[in-house]
């Protein structure tokens, strides 16, 4: 009679042995004989919670979705103390199939488990209760949101807002609309009181330089905020309809607004202490042309500040976002959708692998948007003026071409990791690879 003992070490030896060839399948990808290696070792030993783990990740590999979800599930009946990524992926997997019920409950979980999880978690959440009409459960989601990214929060404020429309309760939406505009300005803001505070405050008081706000932000928010911050000229300067006269509802003494070109001042070389640009260049027809005037009007020493998001070739370069998609929406008459920004709206790096025609398929037949709005955001990705398409690599080298310092550079975010697959596509059509994960960037410059 053989020994039970011996039976179990052979076993064990044996599923080790299927286990190892299996990793190697993988990294060989031959992903049918490592499902082969996967579903005997759970002949053996049916309740192996991780190797269904492993099936479901090959399944969602090879975007075989039933499957994947099938495997997911069973490895958390089997073992619930799943970690969080688990959860999450088998709540997106649910969302994707249409199954909204059972994707709420597992984002919960997830966020249960990790209350850091990923923002965009919250955001499907939020969306999926939003949908189901459960309106004061997604606020309190978005409200976790903001928490979680307050950088994202005037766009989240915005779906507040949305929210308190359609129940009708008008003035907690204007609060809301007028929240994320408050939000917008003062991030922006706070930006350039800490450069202000690093680079310019010194034991001379008051402090005495002069700003130019080259595009500021049309109603003179912004301004006011920062000609707090000195004694000298704040200027702002804007292209946009009704600027300055019937769209600036704010000023102080020392502040000023022109009906200006950004790429074409008409200040005096050495104008300016410091100039800034706040999420305009994204927007200027020619950015190299634009950051010339810039250094122009700079006094030597001076500083330039600039800071924009997204860039073109980034995960959202297509600039749509969810205040843009509601208003429009608004304006058409039209519900507005649960516009999302975890990438699967309009799909990370879409609006550079998608034609103009496929786009427009893609949000009409897969995310069921109304046609009018579609065309809209088709139209706006790729044939409007408000944005330039210039790839990361073109407005570096219109920095690198002007004879300024670089002070400081930070890309945000640059710890976006584009798939390989995406990556592989993207290196297919335009010849490059290295561009694609820098989505906004922060540059300081000094003459």
């Amino acid at each position: 009679m053989l020994n039970v003992e011996l039976l179990k070490t052979l076993d064990r030896e044996y599923v080790q042995q299927l286990i190892n060839l299996a990793n190697k399948c993988r990294q060989e990808e031959d992903l049918s004989t490592a499902i082969a290696c996967y579903r005997r070792i759970l002949w053996l030993q049916p309740q192996r919670a991780s190797i269904y783990l492993q099936l479901g990740n090959i399944f969602n590999q090879q975007q075989q979705v039933e499957r994947a979800m099938e495997a997911y599930q069973q490895a958390i009946t089997l073992q619930p103390a799943q970690p969080a990524w688990v959860y999450q992926t088998l709540g997106k997997l649910l969302q994707q199939q249409q199954h909204d019920t059972e994707a709420i409950s597992v984002y919960q979980q997830a966020i249960a488990l990790d209350p850091q999880s990923p923002a965009w978690v919250y955001h499907n959440l939020g969306n999926l209760l939003n949908q189901q009409e459960q309106y004061d459960r997604a606020i309190a989601i978005y409200q976790q949101l903001i928490e979680l990214v307050p950088h994202n929060a005037a766009e989240i404020q915005i779906k507040i807002g949305d929210i308190f429309t359609k129940q009708a309760k008008f003035f907690a939406a204007k609060a809301a609309y007028e929240k994320a505009r408050t939000l917008r300005t003062l991030l922006n803001i706070n930006q350039i009181i800490r450069f202000i505070h690093k680079y310019f405050v010194t034991d001379v008081s008051p402090l005495n330089i002069d700003i130019l706000d080259n595009g500021c932000e049309p109603t003179g928010r912004q301004l006011v905020l920062l000609a707090e911050q000195t004694q000298g000229r704040v200027v702002g300067t804007n292209v946009c309809w009704g600027f300055p006269d019937q769209s600036v509802k704010h000023r102080r003494f020392n502040n000023e607004f022109y009906w200006m070109d950004g790429q074409n001042l008409t200040f005096s070389n050495g104008s300016f202490n410091l100039v800034i640009s706040l999420n305009v260049l994204e927007h200027v027809p020619n950015p190299a042309k634009y950051l010339q005037e810039c250094f122009r009007v700079m006094r030597p020493g001076g500083f330039g500040y600039f800071s924009w998001y997204p860039i073109w070739s980034g995960a959202t370069g297509h600039h749509v976002h969810p205040d843009m998609v509601s208003r429009t929406a608004q304006q058409l008459g039209i519900k507005p959708p649960n516009y999302s920004l975890d990438g699967s709206s309009i799909p990370r790096w879409g609006h550079l692998l998608f034609s103009p025609s496929e786009m427009l398929s893609f949000l009409i037949e897969e995310k069921q948007y109304d046609p009018a709005l579609a065309e809209w955001m088709k139209d706006y990705i790729y044939y409007g003026n408000n944005i330039n398409r210039w790839f990361w690599r073109d407005v570096w080298q219109a920095f690198q071409n002007i004879p300024w310092n670089l002070i400081e550079i930070d890309h945000r975010p640059g710890n976006l990791q584009v798939e390989p697959k995406i990556l592989k596509q993207l290196l297919e059509k335009y010849g490059i690879s290295d561009d694609f994960q820098i989505c906004g960037a922060t540059i300081i410059v000094q003459k």
